[in-house]
C-alpha cells in the first residue's frame, strides 16, 4: 500500500507538488481533496500520485481527507485536463485545480488564540506595578494588548474574528503579541459541511481538572446522560472553542453523525 503521496496545494503560487506521508486510516485516491499542514497553516490540496518509498527528507502527515476513497473530487480525465492547463499556461498546478472546483466549499479557515505564560506574567505585572515591561511603547497599542490578555485569560481559546471584534485590535497588534510570545496562535481549520450531519459531544472523563467554562459543559453533558448535540450546548452559551479544548484533552469526544432526513408527507387533520 502506498505510504506517501504528492499533493498539489491550493493557494500556494509555487509550480510544484509537495510530498506528504499518508497514514493508513486516511482514505485517498488520485484526485482526492486532502487537508495538509503547510508552514503554519492548514491548506486543501489535490492528491496527484502515490509512492511507496520514503523521500530523502522528512515529510509531514496528511491531516485528513475531504473525500472518500471511492469518490474523488477530480476524476482521471479532469486531472489530465488540469495538468495540460498548468503546462500550457505555465500556471501552478494547485492553483489550476483550485479553479476547477470549489476546494474550500467544505473547509473553514479558522485561527484561534490562547494566552501563554509570558502573557500571564505580563498581565500580572501590569496589575501589580502598572507596567508590563520597561521601555517605550505607544499607549494605544499597550492598552489594546492588555484588552487581549484580559479576554484570553478568561477563556480557553478565542477565534481571531471574535477576538478582534470584542477587543477592537488589529492583526498587527496580534502579530506583535505572538512575536513576544504573550499569546499563542494556532490553525484550527476544519471540514465545514454540516448539511447532512450534526456534531455530537460525548462525555468521556468527568473527573478531569476543569476551568469554569469547561465544567459548565461537562456538567450539562452529565445531566443529559453523557451525550448532547453541539448546537444544544452552544445554546447554553458554551463556546465551541471550549468544546474543542475539552476534545483535545480527551475529556469529551466530538463526533459527526448523519441526520435522518424525513420524507415529506400529508399532514393529518
Amino acid at each position: 500500500m502506498a505510504q506517501y503521496c504528492n499533493v498539489a496545494v491550493g493557494g500556494v503560487p509555487i509550480d510544484r507538488v509537495f510530498t506528504y506521508h499518508l497514514p493508513d486510516d486516511i482514505p485517498a485516491v488520485a484526485g482526492s481533496r486532502v487537508v495538509v499542514p503547510f508552514r503554519q497553516h492548514r491548506l486543501v490540496g489535490i492528491v496527484t500520485e502515490f509512492a511507496e518509498r520514503a523521500p530523502e527528507m522528512a515529510v509531514k502527515d496528511v491531516l485528513f481527507s475531504l473525500d472518500g476513497d471511492d469518490l474523488p473530487a477530480l476524476k482521471p480525465d479532469l486531472l489530465q485536463l488540469g495538468r495540460w492547463v498548468s503546462n500550457y499556461y505555465l500556471a501552478p498546478l494547485g492553483e489550476v485545480f483550485r479553479c476547477m472546483l470549489p476546494l474550500h466549499a467544505e473547509f473553514r479557515r479558522v485561527l484561534v488564540y490562547r494566552i501563554a505564560e509570558p502573557g500571564e506574567l505580563a498581565l500580572h505585572l501590569a496589575g501589580t506595578t502598572g507596567r508590563a515591561r520597561r521601555g517605550r511603547q505607544r499607549t494605544e497599542d499597550e492598552l489594546a494588548e492588555f484588552r487581549v490578555l484580559d479576554h484570553l485569560a478568561a477563556h480557553d481559546e478565542v477565534r481571531e474574528a471574535t477576538l478582534k471584534n470584542l477587543t477592537r485590535v488589529s492583526r498587527r497588534v496580534l502579530d506583535g503579541m505572538v512575536r513576544k510570545h504573550w499569546i499563542l496562535r494556532a490553525d484550527a481549520s476544519h471540514a465545514a459541511d454540516r448539511s447532512r450531519t450534526r456534531q455530537i459531544a460525548i462525555l468521556k472523563d468527568g473527573q478531569a481538572k476543569l476551568t469554569a467554562n469547561q465544567k459548565m459543559a461537562v456538567d450539562a453533558l452529565g445531566q443529559a446522560g453523557g451525550r448532547l448535540p453541539v448546537e444544544t450546548l452552544r445554546g447554553f452559551k458554551i463556546a465551541k472553542s471550549t468544546l474543542e479544548a475539552l476534545a483535545r484533552r480527551s475529556v469529551i469526544e466530538l463526533r459527526e453523525e448523519a441526520l435522518e432526513l424525513q420524507k415529506p408527507g400529508l399532514a393529518s387533520v
